[in-house]
């Protein structure tokens, strides 16, 4: 009988381990989730519908009816997914919520492969996903909409962002995918505008936004490090805080660029960004709003088109690095304390009798040298390499009842055979035999080979040894 139960506990860890404790069409690798913690699924987390009716199972999910005839998910189990592919359906209903820590945060091991979110999901809570590690791009369903750290403390190689994406931010300057690091992030084509707050507080490599983009909203990459170069479109608006805090090193402000007036002085554009080293003025952008470029310390020179009318209060408050100053138009507006604490400043280029020279007669310690022509500064345009992602073949985990597979188990493996066993694992029967060489099981799956060649073995060997399992 001991011996039996050992056997029955080996076959019972690797149907564990390969993924098969399931009545949901994944493979031996994936998993399926979605959800929403009925407990948390409020206006300030979810815009789930109200949960009805009795807890259910499936495979490792645990979810609800909701009054709106779709399906909300309150929890996953213990198990380590390869994959987490999230079923459009269940029970004939459409998953349409997933919920608060449904996947991550310590419950189970954090690194998948890919996570597949279906079209049908039209709403993913806070902390819905935290601390997980995503190898392939995560590709977002259209018109989803997101709340305060729905991907938390997460890792991505890349982010598809969809058409008609909404962000529900709260007043904490949290963005969507707070803490978490991320290679590359892609807008879709024909996106306008992206939500405020949608990066703050990210860690973003590279950003790829599309010419259809016409608005950057309030805070919408505060405090994203990261970022070194970022590419606007023409004629964009940038809202308040836009790339406040961030780690870029070098901007260009295209042409019919535009800028929200701040609220308060802490609502700067470019605010902060300890970093900041290089800002092109395109001809064509009107004016530099106040606290634009407030404590950007290693700004060294900046020049203004002729296009720019006005350079507003405190606009390089603090840039405490800043050198030089030059004006291409005669009659710019330049507030009386543009520079304020910008003690730096040295040199303000200029036509003679225009408002730039007025600027420096009752300022000593600025020089004004004069200037013959404009010149348009070389537009410099960070390349972008898109991680290509591969779209998501529902053929690959096709459920098969009738079919079976084979583990070879290495002989120097200390396991006693010669058992029929029959488990009732889940919802899902699976037959068990071992010889003394291989364990056979019909487990309703379509395995891969390649799931079991000698690699994987010795990654399940440590893991059955490391749950007590093989002594």
């Amino acid at each position: 009988m001991k011996k039996c139960k050992r056997i029955l506990s080996v076959v019972m860890c690797l149907a564990l381990l390969a993924g098969i404790v399931t009545t949901a069409p994944f493979t031996a690798n994936a998993v399926g989730l979605n959800g929403a913690d009925v407990a948390a699924a409020s206006a300030d987390s979810t815009g789930a519908g109200t949960s009805v009716g009795e807890k259910k199972t499936y495979g490792i999910l645990e979810y609800y009816h909701t009054d709106d005839n779709a399906i909300i998910i309150t929890h996953t189990t213990t198990i380590t997914p390869n994959d987490i592919i999230i079923p459009e359906t269940i029970d004939g209903l459409p998953v349409k919520y997933l919920g608060r820590y449904i996947f991550g945060g310590g419950l189970i091991d954090p690194h998948v492969g890919r996570l597949e979110i279906p079209s049908t999901v039209v709403d993913i809570a806070a902390d819905a996903f935290v601390g997980v590690t995503v190898r392939e791009p995560l590709v977002l369903p259209e018109n989803v909409t997101l709340h305060v750290s729905s991907f938390d403390a997460c890792t991505f190689s890349a982010v598809y962002l969809p058409l008609g994406l909404r962000y529900l931010p709260n007043d904490l300057h949290s963005g969507a995918f707070s803490n978490s690091k991320i290679q590359a992030v892609y807008f879709a084509d024909g996106t306008t505008e992206v939500p405020d707050y949608l990066l703050a507080s990210a860690n973003v490599k590279q950003v790829d936004l599309p010419s259809s983009v016409k608005r950057i909203g309030r805070y919408a990459f505060y405090f994203t490090g990261g970022l070194e170069h970022i590419a606007l479109p023409e004629n964009v608006t940038l809202c308040h805080g836009a790339f406040s805090g961030s780690a870029l090193t070098e901007i260009t402000l295209p042409k019919g660029a535009r800028f929200e007036e701040p609220d308060n002085v802490g609502q700067r554009i470019f605010g902060v960004c300890k970093q900041l080293e290089s800002v092109t003025i395109e001809n064509g952008v009107e004016e530099i709003v106040p606290y634009m470029f407030s404590g950007c310390d290693k700004l060294a020179a900046v020049e203004f088109p002729p296009s720019v009318t006005r350079v507003g209060e405190c606009a390089f408050e603090w840039a405490k690095g800043l050198y030089s100053a030059t004006f291409y138009s005669p009659t710019t507006a330049i507030a009386d304390n543009a520079f304020s604490f910008a003690d730096s400043l040295k040199n303000v280029f200029g036509y003679s009798g225009s408002t730039a020279q007025a600027y420096t007669e009752h300022r000593p310690r600025i020089s004004f040298i004069g200037i013959d022509s404009y010149e348009p500064p070389e537009k410099k345009l960070p390349v972008v390499e898109k991680i290509p992602y591969k779209p998501y073949n529902n053929s690959d985990f096709e459920l098969k009842m009738e079919d079976s597979f084979e583990i070879s188990i290495p002989s120097d493996v200390p396991i006693i055979g010669g058992h029929d066993i029959e488990l009732d694992l889940s919802l899902l029967p699976i037959a068990a035999h071992y010889d003394g060489e291989k364990i056979r099981a019909g487990v309703g799956l379509d395995l891969k080979e390649k799931d079991f060649d000698p690699k994987n073995w010795m990654n399940i060997k440590k893991a059955l040894k490391k749950s007590g399992m093989i002594f």
